[in-house]
């Protein structure tokens, strides 16, 4: 009787494979190359994929795998204010997840947590064509809301794993800092951001907090009155292990190198970007975790 009590607490606190938050989690408070205009207002798309092991439970078990999708369509815009030198941005992301174990297919899927964010320019030549040698330096904090649902059930009524609800179900903290230089036609630009994330009520469940880093290397060619901004970089992720009930939870958290290709096109009030991305190097999940491709296509409507 005593083995079958020890067995049964044993299965109670056991945390599965399915928690973790490195193939679930997105990069969304990444604002990439944007135009200098007040305002606008724009839809942007992501998607991410993740081939997944999970390791067996007891010994005689053997080892199962999924296939994670990731999607996420986002209505995003900015309102400037002072001068442009404060920025105001709003996200109202839709989120779409599909996870693929042996066959059995869980899909978590609705609108995720909103997130505001206020942007203040701290350094800013780049509007003054009397300068070869141009920068900017923006520097963002916000808030993201729990408006998204961070508990929903799957079709045979067991709870989503963490990673496939559309909300964490917590108030978190995202910072950002973005600098800017161009020398004529080409330019760096290098961005950080870190999101501190807190832990949900309903289920306890604390994501790592994110820090994600972005260079990239452009070439501005104006023809008329259209501009194209072509470019390369490299872009890491660092995160933190999750937490559940203040206990760390295994295969969650880890690092990943990636190298990124991609382009803007800048009309008169419109802009469209597209990149992709292809990881260089990863330990995602203690190596459980293998990320693939992912893409990033953007449309705005400036005003």
């Amino acid at each position: 009787m005593r083995y079958i009590l020890i067995l049964l607490l044993f299965w109670a606190t056991y945390t599965p494979m399915h928690a973790c938050d490195v193939c679930g989690s997105n990069s969304d408070n990444v604002f990439g190359l944007l135009p200098m205009y007040k305002h606008f207002i724009g839809l942007r798309y992501q998607f991410r994929s993740f081939h997944v092991e999970h390791p067996p439970l007891f010994s005689f078990e053997g080892a199962s795998y999924s296939k994670n999708y990731y999607h996420n369509a986002e209505l995003w815009g900015r309102y400037s204010f002072l001068k442009n030198r404060l920025q105001a941005y709003a996200f109202l992301p839709f989120q779409h997840f599909r996870q693929n174990e042996e066959g059995t297919l869980s899909i978590g899927q609705g609108l995720g947590d909103i997130r505001f964010q206020l942007q203040g320019i701290l350094l800013n030549s780049s509007d003054s064509a009397a300068y070869k040698l141009r920068h900017s330096l923006r520097a963002a904090v916000g808030i993201k809301l729990p408006t998204g649902k961070s508990v929903l059930s799957s079709s045979t009524g067991e709870l989503l794993a963490p990673n496939l609800q559309p909300g964490s179900g917590s108030i978190d903290i995202p910072l950002s800092l973005i600098y800017t230089l161009q020398y004529r036609k080409v330019g760096l630009n290098v961005e950080a951001n870190y999101r501190i994330n807190t832990k949900a009520p309903k289920t306890s469940y604390q994501f790592g907090n994110r820090l994600t880093g972005n260079l990239q290397a452009f070439y501005r060619k104006e023809a008329k009155a259209t501009i194209l901004l072509p470019y390369i970089g490299i872009g890491f992720e660092q995160l933190q292990a999750d937490q559940k009930s203040n206990i760390i939870q295994d295969f969650t958290g880890g690092q990943s190198l990636s190298a990124t290709i991609g382009g803007e096109i800048f009309l008169k009030r419109c802009s469209f970007g597209l990149n992709a991305a292809l990881p260089l190097w990863q330990n995602l999940g203690a190596g459980y975790i293998d990320g693939g491709w992912q893409c990033n296509v953007r449309a705005l409507y400036l005003f």
